[in-house]
């Protein structure tokens, strides 16, 4: 049985090739795995799985620490998501910060 969210906003603190820091109001839990889009003028990266690994709450928003699914294991490893993820580090550490990414 699978349980689909809808698309939540969510602002990216940090980000490197194998996870992220992000921001949002939804609620999520550690373990849980969320997709996630990445939009913007230079980024156009979908379906990018990756599962919750720590969650702290300030205020009414939620932080969470991600790791990226691709490089948890050999079997799961793909160069084009790397590869995309780091390009998207670059170009977020050049000139993206706060920029939104949609988990859902």
């Amino acid at each position: 049985m699978s349980v689909f969210k809808r698309p939540t906003d969510a602002r990216c603190i940090d980000i490197n090739r194998y996870g992220m820091a992000l921001e949002s109001c939804a609620r999520f839990k550690s373990g849980d795995r969320v997709i996630l889009d990445f939009r913007g003028k230079y980024i156009c990266q979908s379906n990018i799985e990756a599962i919750i690994t720590s969650c702290s709450r300030s205020g009414g928003v939620y932080r969470y620490g991600l790791t990226f699914a691709y490089c948890l294991s050999n079997k799961s490893y793909s160069r084009e998501i790397d590869n995309a993820l780091s390009r998207i580090e670059s170009l977020y550490n050049s000139q993206y910060q706060g920029k939104t990414s949609r988990a859902s």
